[in-house]
């Protein structure tokens, strides 16, 4: 198996030692010790980052001086303020996500996956990247109703089974809908 550490790999592990700190348990992804782990700082944490219309960045590139005042930007150690609504949000579905207190809910959708020594392993590899661009272009393009949809593959071999999970946020008015079009994609992915 590959074990050389990508760019994508890095990248993560210094977007976590920012975060978190050096030595901290989420660092090792192979055998993390949960034991270490606090859920109040994991509650913090996604309280204070995991909103739609907030962006993380994780590179090694100097960023220009106003990068934290503008709304995308996020520094990790501070809150930051936008006085008013960018020009670019004044309408369209995006204006639905800006209130940082709106209330949301938090869907996520988990199915086994095969191993990287399995044979169907890269089939599952095309079907992760077919949901994400399907339920894309229902749930963000078509509907608008979630800002940032996540589909994702873990396939490492310990400590977790592999796993397709589909992650997402939609206001609670259009979560029975929103779980609707998910298995509409999944019911036409089943008859192909």
């Amino acid at each position: 198996m590959h074990t050389a550490e990508t760019l994508s790999n890095q990248a993560q592990s210094i977007l976590y030692e920012l975060l978190y700190g050096p030595e901290h348990p989420y660092l090792n992804k192979f055998k993390p010790d949960y034991t270490k782990l606090s859920i109040n700082e994991v509650n913090n944490w996604f309280r204070a980052i995991y909103k739609p219309n907030n962006l993380i960045i994780s590179t090694t590139a100097k960023l220009p001086a106003d990068f934290l005042k503008r709304p995308t930007g996020r520094e990790m150690k501070q809150e930051v303020l936008v006085s008013a609504i960018p020009p670019g949000y004044t309408d369209g579905p995006a204006q639905r996500f800006l209130a940082s207190d709106a209330p949301l809910s938090t869907v996520f959708l988990a199915f086994p996956a095969p191993q990287p020594q399995e044979a169907d392993f890269f089939t599952g590899r095309i079907v992760q990247k077919y949901l994400h661009h399907q339920l894309w272009l229902s749930l963000r393009q078509d509907l608008g109703y979630c800002y940032d949809l996540q589909v994702n593959y873990s396939y490492l071999n310990e400590p977790t089974a592999p796993t397709i999970t589909i992650a997402f946020q939609v206001l609670p008015e259009n979560t029975e809908p929103a779980l609707d079009a998910v298995f509409r994609v999944l019911d036409k992915l089943e008859t192909t």
